[in-house]
This record gives C-alpha cells, structure tokens and sequence, in this order.
C-alpha cells in the first residue's frame, strides 16, 4: 500500500468560503482533486485545480484531506475493474482512505466537530472518493485520529483493517480458540488480521517474506513461514479453522484449500471466491 501526504501542499485559493458564527460550520465550493477520466495507467490520472465540493447531507463530514493512501482497489478500477459500473460515471475520484482534520459538518453529526483530526475509508464503491484536498465522508465512516499516529500512518489503516474485520468477523465468524492462517501476513490487510485474530483469541500462522517475520511474531502470530525459501505444506502440519488468502494465485487457493478444516472458510481478497467446506 501507498500513502500520499498531502500535509505538505499548499491549496490553492477556495473560490467560495462561508461560515455560520455559533455552529462553526463552513463549506467551500471546490477544491484540488486527482481524477479518472478514462481507464488506463497512473498517466490517466488528472490534477484538477478547481473541481466542485458537494453540500454536505445531514450525516456527512467534510474532511481536509492531510494523507491518504493508495490501495490495490484503487488501481484495479484505474486499470478497468468494474468497467460495467464505473465507466458510465467517469470522471471517477479514486481513493477510500484518508486522514486529516474536519472542515465542516452536517446537521446531524454530534460526535465530531470541527477542527478535530480524524481517519476513515469510504465504501469501496464511492464515486467521490478521497484523492482531493476536500473528501466526504459519513459521521459512522470517521473515528478520532489517535494522538499516537501521524496522518500518514493513519491513512494507511482504515480499509485495510476493515477488509481484514470483514472477512474475519462478518464471514468466517472467528471464535477464541480456533486456528486461523494468514497467507500473506507482511501486506496492511493480513497485518491486520493478524492482529484481529490475536484479539479474538485464535491461534494465528501466517506467511510472509524473511523480512517480515519478526514483526508478525512480535503481532501475535504463533508460526511465521518464509514463503520464499521454505515449502508452505510440508512446514505446515495443521489445518485451520478459516484461511485469508490475501495473494490469490492459484497455487495459495490450492495450498490453502488444502489446509482447511471440513466446515471451514478459505477467503481471498484477488477474486469473488469465499468456501465453505
């Protein structure tokens, strides 16, 4: 995953700025935003200096963008995933995760106000997302940046932990007790659900690269494998209750497949494929 600070920007003039005294809410009109005006590679992405800012619904937080990261989503739609449903939208604003500090409200937001920092991810089928000095997002979409993170480091959790929550909690259902493996462990979504796991009480075997190990045994995991020089099946003796194939090839499907307990969920994030056995 990439991050993009953005801290370090000067924006350009806002072309419209008002603010009501007593609720300390403003809004501007237009702002910065990288769009996708057509499918392709990084080339096709365009910065425009003066791209409109929606009014804000009752629930909607007005965010200035301080960071945000680049995730493998972002440059699957890019490339022409979804074709079908986004192409009649462009111009796209890519982008789910961002940090920085809130702008203005909506008249039903209570739990944050202006000028607080915040983090957050967009559903990943936004069509405004958060490539631009100004994103949008709902109240229940932001959390209170920690003191403890810098924007950057904040921009780069949101999504991936959602999706590691996601495919954890939602769909295999994880429980203290049960064996969970991470294929994967060294990228932000298997980082996080190694830690979800942990959390939850499961016993965690993950792989990754030889650079990666420590930091995954130091996160929890009880059995850190090097993929790159090691053979996955034959270090591997147990089966899992749930695997998280975060690489998706067909050898991972195959190997964790393989691994699984009958009754158990194999999940991979590269494809629409979630087995139960």
């Amino acid at each position: 995953m990439a991050v993009l600070k953005l801290q370090s920007l000067k924006p350009r003039p806002i072309s419209e700025l008002s603010m009501k005294v007593g609720s300390i809410r403003c809004y501007v009109s237009s702002c910065r935003a990288v769009l996708l005006p057509r499918f392709g590679g990084p080339e096709v992405l365009q910065l425009r200096p003066d791209v409109p800012v929606p009014d804000l619904k009752p629930n909607e937080v007005l965010v200035r963008a301080r960071a945000v990261s680049i995730n493998p989503l972002d440059t699957r739609i890019r490339s022409g995933y979804g074709r079908s449903i986004f192409e009649p939208l462009l111009p796209l604003i890519l982008g789910r995760d961002v940090s920085g500090e809130v702008a203005a409200v909506g008249a039903s937001v209570k739990s944050l106000t202006v000028g607080q920092e915040v983090f957050g991810a967009l559903h990943p089928t936004a069509l405004r997302g958060t490539y631009t000095d100004y994103a949008i997002l709902t109240e229940d979409e932001l959390s209170p940046k920690p003191a403890s993170l810098t924007h950057v480091e904040a921009s780069a959790i949101p999504f991936a932990a959602l999706t590691a929550w996601r495919a954890l909690k939602c769909t295999a259902r994880i429980t203290e007790g049960q064996r969970l493996l991470v294929i994967g462990g060294g990228g932000a979504v298997g980082f996080s659900a190694i830690q979800i796991a942990v959390a939850a009480g499961c016993h965690v075997t993950t792989t990754c690269g030889n650079q990666s190990i420590s930091r995954l045994i130091a996160a929890g995991a009880e059995q850190a494998v090097d993929y790159t020089s090691e053979d996955i099946e034959s270090v591997i003796k147990e089966k899992f209750d749930a695997v998280l194939d975060t690489i998706g090839v067909p050898e991972t499907e195959r190997i964790g497949i393989n691994l699984l307990n009958r009754g158990g969920h194999y999940m991979t994030l590269q494809s629409s494929i979630t087995l139960s056995l």
